[in-house]
């Protein structure tokens, strides 16, 4: 059997990053929409992007010093 991706939540971790930093002014659903649009697989592999998913990114973006921390949620 095939060991499970371990990157993965890391790699959207830095698409989510990626996205905000580009686009600081985005709300939580406007980014869930881009990643369903760009066909990036959910955090629990199914369904469409949803805005706790988005911000639980955003936040363990900012604690790994990928994203400034603004002291809020996004």
């Amino acid at each position: 059997e095939r060991a499970p991706n371990r990157l993965k939540p890391d790699r959207q971790m830095v698409i989510v990053a990626s996205i905000v930093e580009a686009n600081p002014d985005l709300a939580l659903r406007e980014v869930a929409e881009r990643l369903d649009r760009m066909r990036e697989p959910t955090p629990s592999g199914r369904g469409r992007w949803g805005t706790s998913s988005v911000d639980m990114l955003i936040r363990k973006a900012r604690k790994h010093g990928l994203l400034p921390d603004t002291g809020q949620s996004t």
